[in-house]
């Protein structure tokens, strides 16, 4: 026996030795490949506990990252294998990290550097300690903005900001200068050469971190739009010949080469157009403007970096509900280089566009938009087939978290596939009325399900999304928690078979059974039916009790 307990012991070692046996990977700010889920910085281990890895960091300020023990094409993919937490990691001290999270943690590097990352798996912490320091190059420069521009200017170097509050410096507060003739803003600016150091804003909105290049003339049309030219090059010009509406009117789609024109007015200088939109995106449509379409040669972003100076829509942070209260007001449009995009229901409409006062008017007529709470699941689940007309109904415990079990049989080599959706359709082969309501994965292909997944968070994909979840014949619980986007799959667990007489399931039938099956009778307490109906007549009652002191004095 003592022979069978050692060796009983080495397999188990030797079975958790296996299961921490992993690589370790670093990715996120700090990481030559940025945040690219495949790729990272190997750290290194000797005992499979400790990890570390040394790391250049020439990006000051706060930089976020985090750790991984596995690397996957998509970020769903990596969840559970993920370290992080929303936190600061002080330098040489030891923080707990929170495993399957996508939050990410965040140094504050003040000196660029070589750092050392230290990794515990056994306590989850880490320590990052600073093992010397790199000294950057510093770079000074002057851009020229053009007078053009609208908006604001944020800029940074190795000592802090040019600006004390954001947004920065208004563009037109910038001292003027002129080059050859042409009148353009000056600024002058000190910054570290091997990370951004300008960014360009409208107050809402911004472009992204722009390493900023000596001499160029920068022209700032709003939100995430600007262009780079030489000194003396004429900026881009919008061009207003004509103006296209954008997105889903009239059965267009998103295109930059193809877009409903409007009809000009010369006398008042506006725009009109008669619209339909048919709700394809979950009972809405979504549109923007445009003066200027993208040529077929113009495949790079397929068209729309050629359009961007030219585009313009709502004056939101998000998306523009157009509602019933709004038809016949004033819209306030966006100045070109915008790209908020009008969300508007079904419905017939006349739209009038005003570029001179830069306003929208909608009038027409809207349909009602009923926002459904019914989740369903479609695909190969409790012997369904694929049909656009059938589906699992989830239970609502609670607002936007839905639950439902479902039966796998493995009619695909031992696999299933599914994914959800929030209408079904009138006829199983239907597919085109609920695309806009079926989501699945986060992922760009069908999404495995493996034994790691059980219990832990799984990314859901946006409404309109087909793609599907693969997963392994068996009986499982789904949870749908929908204002976080995310899926937990659990194994249904099948419990002991019910002794019977062993009302409290202690393994023993004896006198605490017969207390247990009276507060069973008198609802004081709860236990098996199968186990308190001793003279298996269908019903527990005080016959019951009678038939289990019968049994304990046999």
């Amino acid at each position: 026996m003592k022979k069978n307990f050692t060796l009983f012991l080495m397999m188990l070692a030797a079975m958790v030795s296996f299961q921490v046996s992993a690589d370790m990977w670093i990715i996120g700010a700090i990481s030559p490949d940025g945040w690219t889920p495949s790729k990272g910085v190997q750290m290194t281990t000797e005992d499979n506990d400790v990890y570390t890895v040394d790391i250049d960091v020439k990006s000051l300020g706060n930089q976020y990252f985090c750790l991984t023990s596995k690397l996957d094409p998509n970020w769903s993919g990596i969840l559970a294998y993920r370290y992080g937490g929303d936190k600061l990691v002080p330098f040489d001290t030891e923080t707990a990290l929170i495993q399957n999270t996508d939050k990410s943690p965040y140094c504050k590097f003040e000196e660029a550097g070589t750092y050392t990352f230290t990794f515990k798996v056994s306590t989850k912490t880490l320590k990052v300690t600073k093992k010397s320091t790199i000294e950057l190059p510093k770079f000074n420069g002057t851009i020229f903005v053009s007078k053009t521009s609208r908006g604001n200017i944020w800029a940074w170097d190795n000592d802090g900001n040019y600006f004390d509050e954001w947004p920065g410096q208004a563009i037109s507060a910038l001292p003027d200068t002129t080059v050859a003739g042409t009148a353009y803003y000056k600024f002058s600016y000190t910054h570290n050469a091997s990370s951004p150091g300008l960014i360009f804003n409208d107050g809402t909105a911004q472009t992204g971190d722009i390493t900023p290049e000596d001499g160029k003339v920068y022209t700032y049309m709003g939100g995430s739009t600007y262009t780079v030219s030489d000194l003396g090059a004429e900026p881009p010009t919008p061009q207003t010949d004509g103006v296209y509406i954008l997105g889903e009117v009239n059965g267009y789609g998103w295109s930059a080469y193809d877009a409903f024109m409007m009809t000009r007015n010369g006398e008042t200088n506006t725009y009109t157009a008669d619209v339909v939109t048919d709700g394809a995106s979950a009972g809405y449509s979504y549109f923007s403007f445009t003066t200027k379409l993208a040529e077929p040669t113009d495949t790079a972003n397929q068209g729309w970096d050629a359009i961007a100076p030219y585009r313009f829509g709502a004056i939101a942070e998000g998306d523009f509900l157009m509602t019933k209260e709004l038809l016949g007001e004033e819209l306030a449009l966006s100045e070109l280089g915008g790209t908020t995009a009008f969300k508007i229901p079904a419905g017939t409409y006349e739209f009038e566009l005003n570029l001179d006062t830069r306003t929208l008017i909608i009038t027409g007529e809207m349909e009602e938009i009923v926002e459904s709470k019914d989740v369903y699941i479609i695909g190969e689940v409790n012997s369904n087939g694929w049909a656009a007309n059938v589906g699992v109904k989830m239970d609502m415990t609670e607002e936007n978290i839905y639950t439902a079990d479902i039966a796998c049989d493995g009619a695909n080599e031992g696999y299933n596939y599914f994914s959800f959706t929030k209408k079904l359709a009138e006829t199983e082969d239907d597919w085109a009325s609920i695309s806009a309501y079926r989501f699945g994965a986060n992922s760009e292909d069908d999404f495995w399900i493996t034994d790691e997944h059980y219990g832990n968070v799984i990314g859901l994909g946006a409404m309109g999304s087909t793609v599907s979840f693969r997963i392994a014949e068996g009986d499982y619980t789904i949870t749908l928690n929908l204002a976080e986007g995310t899926m937990v799959v659990k194994q249904a667990t099948t419990g002991p078979i019910p002794v019977h007489g062993d009302v409290n399931g202690d393994g023993i039938v004896n006198v605490s059974d017969v207390t247990s099956l009276i507060n069973k009778i008198l609802a004081v307490a709860d236990f098996n039916d199968e186990a308190c109906d001793i003279n298996a007549d269908g019903m527990v009652n005080v016959s019951d009790v009678t038939a289990l002191v019968n049994m304990i004095l046999e």
